[in-house]
């Protein structure tokens, strides 16, 4: 199986630019290589292109990985709010940065972590190769295509 890795590839691009070498990765990925970028501040057809997300915390830690399709079900369903004028992927960053909380209770970025550590999710690649647990290792190791685009994150 083949992977291109890619750290940035859109830095220093204006969003239509960024838009374009997005839709060329994705068109790679459609051919069966398997492509992991990172992505600094996705435009919202960028992020809504993306098949999987791997979202992390500050020190690496995953908050949350699977497919795009869920990832705004699954931080609604810990009552955090994603306002319908504003960029699902911005709201994401600002959740794990720690600059946005849940609607009913204070969650810390850490707290995300540990939410998702301990529930021990079980997500669905959306490339139908079955059932993953959020490691990377489970998803990159499988056979057959799939793409991860992932959202950048602050180190700390």
């Amino acid at each position: 199986m083949a992977a291109l890795f890619l750290d940035e590839p859109t830095s220093g691009l204006d969003s239509t630019a960024a838009l374009s070498v997005c839709e060329t990765l994705k068109n790679i990925a459609g051919l069966g290589m398997t492509v992991v970028a990172v992505i600094h501040q996705p435009r919202y057809e960028i992020f809504e292109s993306f098949d999987d997300i791997l979202l992390l915390a500050p020190g690496g830690r995953t908050a949350y990985i699977g497919p795009q399709s869920g990832i705004i079900s699954y931080f609604e369903s810990l009552n955090y709010a994603f306002p319908p004028k504003l960029n699902p992927a911005d709201v994401l960053m600002d959740v794990v940065a720690g600059k946005v909380t849940p609607t009913n209770h204070n969650l810390t970025p850490m707290d995300l972590v540990t939410r998702w550590e301990s529930q021990a999710l079980q997500v669905v690649a959306s490339d139908g190769y079955g059932a993953h647990a959020g490691s990377i290792n489970d998803f990159i190791s499988h056979e057959g295509p799939a793409s991860f685009l992932f959202p950048p994150f602050p180190f700390i």
